[in-house]
């Protein structure tokens, strides 16, 4: 969505690691536990992201949304699955047409 975590507007990471306050953020006491003051507790936070490499995920999540699928854990699926009340990952293509598989996801495509 960003190049860089500090650009998503909805985010708390420039409040938490820059320092910009703002009034809708309370400090969770994990944050509070980063340093014993502000500068300790934004440069502890800042570490964190530095640490986070998020490319591969990122390519999941773009493949997902391209086949037009949902991205996440098999619990994610089933669950997401159950409220929209479809197929929520692409099933192989061809099969056993006879299948109640196949026919569940024909009858919903």
């Amino acid at each position: 969505m960003v190049e860089d975590v500090a650009d998503y507007k909805w985010s708390s990471y420039r409040h938490n690691a820059l320092g910009e306050i703002d009034k809708l953020i309370n400090e969770h006491p994990l944050y509070t536990e980063l340093g014993d003051n502000t500068q300790q507790r934004y440069l502890a936070y800042q570490a964190l992201f530095d640490e986070l490499d998020i490319s591969q995920q990122q390519m999941q999540i773009t493949k997902a949304t391209l086949n037009g699928e949902v991205y996440g854990s098999n619990a994610f699926h089933s669950t997401i699955g159950e409220l929209i009340d479809r197929v929520t990952r692409l099933g192989s293509h061809g099969g056993d047409r006879k299948s109640a598989e196949y026919k569940k996801q024909a009858k919903l495509a």
